[in-house]
């Protein structure tokens, strides 16, 4: 078993957007900049052990979005922006923060905001995996 996976960046929202609408799963993604220690905790003793798990990797889509000067992506839309404006977009003000959207860039739920204490992170994030799981179900079936 490879035990080296690491978080991927999001270069790509419109080809995570049908991965998403066609497993049912909802799209997590890491706002973080390359020099932020909460950052790397959350990456490596969280979100990179997650990518390990079977389980996981069905409940949830994750990727990396950092917002250091110049990091570009391709939105929902097909459009090339830089990754601080969708930051800025979803009212973001620290890194890290985690969010949650649905296949077409709709946030599902809280946002997890900054690391407090990693031990009850993981539970929060599970939480939030679960309900966001639950509305794109729901949308589903409407």
């Amino acid at each position: 078993m490879n035990t080296n996976k690491k978080l991927q960046p999001a270069s790509n929202l419109q080809d995570l957007s049908r991965v998403s609408k066609e497993s049912l799963r909802p799209i997590l993604l890491l706002f973080s900049q390359a020099f932020c220690d909460s950052c790397h905790r959350i990456k490596e003793e969280i979100l990179n052990p997650m990518l390990l798990n079977q389980d996981d990797m069905r409940r949830v889509i994750m990727r990396e979005m950092l917002i250091d000067e110049g990091q570009t992506f391709i939105d929902f839309d097909g459009s090339k922006r830089e990754t601080r404006e969708l930051f800025v977009d979803y009212d973001m003000v620290v890194t890290p923060t985690l969010i949650l959207l649905d296949y077409s860039g709709k946030q599902l739920g809280e946002m997890l905001v900054g690391l407090n204490t990693v031990e009850l992170y993981g539970w929060y994030l599970d939480e939030a995996i679960e309900y966001a799981r639950q509305l794109v179900s729901s949308k589903s079936e409407s």
